[in-house]
């Protein structure tokens, strides 16, 4: 065999390998992401981006999605449109996002291991993640060390784990509950798939850790990101999973009594619950974030302000944590209707496959595993985005074109065999 073929199959061998590892340091880094100085986060950027590339260069000429591309190219232009990154060393979040659109497009002409190298390498980094946070919670010198990597976040740090928050190995609470709770998607969706007693433990760790961080909108919305995923799963089983659904309310209700009984710092999303209800603002401040934007949006109908400029028009330079209103804000009526055409399109597609495959027995290897974590992190996204900001926090919104990836790999290369299936 010619040195040059020898070196292609080496290099295609690699290509997914390189490929996981970008994508799981950008998905997993958290905090420590910011170590990293700006010309070496563009260079990830380049390198990502020369990845997802790659595989059409030496091709005469490429399929797509028309529907898929003409969206993600309108996505594009609002999120580069009076985008006040551009001018600043953040430009690289920036190509981050748009090469993660063309990913999306094009992800049909990449090698299928990617995936399972990608969530492999994620579940190392969650389970440190989420390991971190337990002992965190009993064992001070953890979060002392924190406090050593993140000192501009001291007060904000002692604030959180004063009040039985835990904040990881991040500089806030709800960067590592946001963490934590993509990784209690990726190994709940192992354990359903095949529920060893290993992926029924590791499942369980996840959940004790994001207990932890008194997270309450990553606790809820990704119990119900797992539930829908599951209920989808279960489409060749239609009676089953009611009699199953019923057992794991039960279930999770029981196990939530007992674990709050034997360690009671882990009912802390309940008592912030209690506490902000008597503080009479359930939605700590959130309501007048929502009037800014609602007023925004009024003022700037049609095209919105741009892309990340809300932070700019509130005195406390927050985002609006309601990506529905910041997005009527940023991007006007227009760009709302292009990317929720987005979020339910893919969902939609996702949902479908799936369903199909499960119903007519057509899986391969792995996809159901896989289409399972692309539901349950869409609907984990699509609910967070009521309350958080998980289309601006690299932690949410990068797992979150991950899974809509994989759905659209699935969905658009297996159409040929759908095709002789009919």
């Amino acid at each position: 065999m010619k040195e040059e073929n020898l070196l292609k199959i080496a290099i295609d061998k690699l290509k997914p390998k390189f490929l996981a590892v970008v994508l799981c340091l950008l998905c997993c880094l958290g905090s420590m992401y910011y170590w990293l100085r700006g010309y070496t986060q563009f260079a990830l950027m380049m390198i990502f981006g020369v990845l997802v590339i790659y595989p059409i260069l030496k091709k005469k000429f490429i399929l797509v999605n028309r529907i898929q591309f003409i969206n993600c190219i309108l996505m594009g232009v609002f999120i580069v449109r009076n985008n006040p990154k551009l001018q600043s060393t953040a430009s690289s979040e920036v190509f981050m996002i748009l090469f993660m659109l063309i990913f999306i497009v094009l992800v049909k002409y990449q090698q299928r291991e990617w995936i399972d190298y990608t969530i492999s390498l994620c579940k190392l980094f969650y389970l440190f993640y989420a390991v971190y946070t337990i002992l965190e919670k009993f064992f001070e010198p953890l979060f002392l060390f924190s406090l050593r990597l993140f000192p501009s976040s001291i007060e904000t740090l002692y604030t959180q784990y004063s009040r039985g928050c835990m904040p990881g190995l991040t500089n806030h609470y709800s960067t590592n509950g946001m963490l934590l709770g993509v990784g209690f998607i990726v190994f709940s969706c192992e354990a359903i798939f095949k529920g060893s007693k290993k992926n029924i433990i590791l499942s369980g760790v996840m959940i004790v850790a994001l207990l932890l961080t008194g997270k309450r909108a990553d606790i809820i919305f990704t119990a119900v990101g797992i539930y829908l995923a599951y209920y989808c799963y279960m489409s060749d089983k239609k009676r089953t999973r009611i009699k199953n659904t019923v057992l794991i309310i039960l279930a999770v209700l029981v196990g939530l009594v007992i674990l709050v009984n034997l360690v009671p710092s882990l009912a802390t999303f309940i008592t912030r619950f209690e506490e902000t209800t008597d503080s009479g603002d359930v939605t700590l401040g959130r309501t007048k974030m929502w009037a800014i934007a609602i007023d925004c949006f009024k003022n700037n109908t049609l095209l919105g302000i741009g892309w990340d400029r809300f932070k700019f028009i509130n005195l406390h330079e927050w985002k609006a944590h309601n990506i529905y209103l910041q997005l009527l804000a940023e991007t006007g009526i227009v760009g709302f209707i292009v990317f929720a055409f987005f979020f339910v399109y893919t969902f939609v597609c996702g949902w479908r496959h799936l369903k199909r495959i499960r119903i007519d027995k057509m899986a391969i290897d792995r996809e159901e595993v896989h289409l399972l974590f692309s539901l349950a992190m869409q609907v984990f996204f699509l609910l967070y985005g009521i309350t958080g900001n998980p289309l601006y926090d690299k932690e949410t919104y990068v797992p979150y074109y991950l899974a809509c990836a994989i759905t659209s790999y699935y969905t658009h290369s297996r159409k040929n065999i759908y095709k002789k299936g009919e």
